[in-house]
């Protein structure tokens, strides 16, 4: 029967009978396989249950004489569209010669070498080439699912590494895929899975989600994602937060995506809701900043009409913040707590939230922390929002900037940055501007360290990334698949890791980013890597070929491949003169105890020993490495490197992902953790 029930694609009568007998996924796994991709949307096959079988089945392929029922080009299909293409002669023996080269040109462009650019009319004339050819309905099916995942491979490139047309274009495409009658599941999750990372409206998911499964949290992230499309940022907040709840059990993203919500929330001014939401999960309050809860309380009490208790607890943040600064700090109290609050005013514009009424706050806030007495300080400033509202002279804004640079070289280049960026001025006198900063930069550059240089976009200086061992391993995993695949062309799959680590390397030779590998990074790397045995067990999710990887992947092989990951991803050299002084951790990881005690807590699921480290007798924080990039980052940060306008940490470890604005407002340095985030701060 189960001959009977692959000939004829009968893929949910054949995952219930694997379902009902497990040990027929390791005498079966190419049918295993083929029902992970074929297995229709709208099938009430448990999909984590087939996920199961899927991992059973490519364990053992390796185990695996073939399969009696399933032709040679079947199984290349399969095989393509899991991993590694195997015999792939035999899906080239089916299509003509206009199929065959525009399958090359599309595998071609999606091979770790390949320029990321599929032309839909290569797919276009692949299609047409099937539809000649002489097929099983087996084989149609998977020719089939062949297109879909290069159409959806094409839609994610386009949103991962691409421009905001390359975004609309892949909108519409995910759409079309989601309203074809014959959907795959496989599909329907691949989709949502962008819809969350790239937060898009697509309405065909939505509609999808609504008939089949609208009570899961995935149907919540895909309404809010159109709500908020369509400018309903209210009800994208509360749909975000429903999301949250549902995902309780899968901290990492339930944080994730209740982050999601209290950004809505304030760009709906939705202040009272959000401060309940923070108020009422202290353990994703941990996971956010004390800025931006400050700014949610600030926002709150203002429209409450409590305008004395906002400024109140502004003057009091500051204080707290300057007493735990103090240690030798130059300058009065009153100076230091009027920087602190300054540095308030500009936080909404540095993280592209919405200024009112927090600024007016702040605003109000310092007019009280400042004496009577006027400043030569606020003087100037007040002269420069003069010009501003009035003659926009450029000679004279970068005159204002000059004197303001004499006693805070910072303060005085972000003055011009203001200006840049205010949109008032003509391109010849931002221009000129541009010029005075760069030159002003020039001058005050040693005394002004690198985590003071983020907010000034238009000196066009180079963020520093310093890549962790997960990217280092997922590059190395893609270039091994390269040189395991008989054309060289490696896998089709265009993962958000596989574009997180091709755009790092993108951007590097493009001369726009630093690339660097911390010293526990690499020495990770080279310890996860030192043999093939060991790199083989991190290929769980995808189809290897046992045979080819022996006879292609020995000891000196993988030492070569190995050293070419970190030449390509090692660019920069750290000189001796920008080490900066390491900062002591235990304190920073206390205050956010709550937050690694879940993520240790999903580490060890499934019976996994993560390794952690222990303060106060509590082993559930970052391991050592983690620890020490973090201290590395931190230092960095602290130093005046030439040409460097931010540290980065690249990595989608949940230790960093989750206490990432954290880590940004205390010593200075960000995280990113995809393509879209890494182009959303160099572009």
């Amino acid at each position: 029967m189960l001959n009977a029930f692959t000939a004829a694609a009968d893929i949910e009568t054949l995952v219930v009978a694997f379902e009902r007998d497990p040990s027929l996924s390791r005498a079966y796994p190419h049918r295993v396989l083929m029902s992970w991709h074929l297995l229709p949307g709208g099938s009430q096959i448990d999909w984590e249950s087939l996920a199961e079988l899927r991992r059973t089945a490519l364990d053992s392929i390796g185990d695996s004489d073939g399969d009696s029922v399933l032709s040679s080009a079947s199984i290349a299909l399969i095989s393509l569209l899991d991993g590694l293409p195997r015999d792939i002669d035999s899906v080239h023996g089916k299509l003509d010669s206009d199929g065959l080269r525009s399958l090359n040109e599309v595998r071609r462009a999606l091979s770790p070498d390949g320029d990321g650019v599929v032309r839909e009319n290569k797919i276009g004339n692949l299609e047409e080439s099937i539809l000649r050819a002489d097929l099983t309905h087996l084989e149609r099916c998977l020719f089939d699912a062949l297109i879909t995942a290069l159409k959806l491979n094409r839609a994610a490139m386009g949103l991962q590494i691409g421009t905001g047309g390359d975004e609309e274009r892949s909108v519409d495409a995910l759409g079309r895929l989601c309203n074809a009658e014959d959907v795959a599941m496989r599909t329907i999750v691949a989709v949502a899975d962008l819809v969350n990372e790239h937060n898009l409206g697509v309405v065909a998911l939505e509609e999808w989600y609504r008939d089949n499964d609208r009570s899961g949290p995935e149907f919540q992230i895909v309404r809010a994602a159109n709500l908020r499309s369509r400018g309903d940022r209210l009800n994208a907040a509360r749909a975000y937060k429903d999301a949250a709840i549902k995902l309780r059990q899968d901290f990492e993203r339930s944080a994730l995506v209740m982050r999601k919500s209290l950004i809505e929330f304030a760009h709906a001014a939705g202040w009272s809701e959000a401060v309940a939401l923070v108020d009422a999960n202290p353990v994703v309050s941990s996971s956010v900043t004390n800025r931006f809860k400050l700014y949610l309380r600030t926002c709150k009490r203002h429209v409450d009409g409590n305008t004395d208790e906002a400024s109140a607890g502004l003057i009091e943040f500051a204080a707290h913040e300057e007493e735990g600064a103090r240690n030798g700090a130059a300058g009065s109290i009153r100076d230091r707590r009027v920087e602190i609050l300054e540095g308030l005013h500009r936080y909404p514009d540095e993280h592209g939230l919405p200024p009112d009424p927090f600024q007016g706050s702040v605003t109000a806030a310092l007019h009280e922390a400042r004496t009577s007495e006027t400043s030569r300080q606020t003087d100037l400033e007040r002269s420069f929002m003069i010009e501003m509202r009035g003659k926009k002279d450029p000679a004279r804004i970068a005159d204002i900037a000059i004197e303001v640079a004499e006693t805070e070289p910072i303060n005085g280049l972000r003055m011009l940055e203001k200006a840049i960026a205010s949109g008032n001025l003509g391109s010849k006198q931002s221009d000129s501007l541009r010029k005075s900063q760069r030159a002003l930069f020039v001058i005050h550059s040693d005394s002004i360290p690198v985590r003071g240089r983020r907010p000034l976009r238009n000196l066009s200086l180079k963020p520093l990334v310093m890549v962790d061992t997960n990217v280092l391993i997922e590059a190395l995993k893609d270039d091994l698949l390269k040189h395991l695949s008989s054309d060289s062309l490696g896998s089709l799959d265009w993962t958000v890791e596989r574009a997180f680590h091709w755009m790092l390397r993108r951007r590097a030779e493009e001369g726009r980013v630093l690339l660097h590998i911390p010293p526990a990074a690499r020495g990770e790397f080279l310890h996860r890597a030192k043999s093939p045995d060991s790199i083989l067990s991190t290929f769980s999710d995808t189809y290897i070929d046992k045979a080819t990887w022996s006879e292609v992947v020995d000891d000196a092989f993988l030492e070569q491949r190995v050293g070419a990951v970190c030449k390509a991803f090692d660019s920069w050299s750290s000189p001796s003169t920008s080490k900066g002084e390491k900062p002591d951790l235990d304190a920073f990881l206390l205050r956010h105890r709550e937050v690694f005690k879940l993520v240790d807590k999903q580490k060890r699921r499934g019976g996994r020993t993560p390794s952690r480290t222990s303060i106060g007798g509590e082993e559930i924080y970052p391991e050592r490495g983690d620890r020490e990039i973090m201290q590395d980052a931190a230092a960095l940060a602290l130093t005046s490197i030439p040409d460097v306008g931010d540290v980065l940490v690249a990595t989608r470890d949940s230790d960093f992902r989750l206490v990432s604005r954290a880590l940004e407002e205390e010593f200075g340095f960000g995280v990113v953790g995809d393509a879209q985030q890494l182009n959303s701060g160099i572009l």
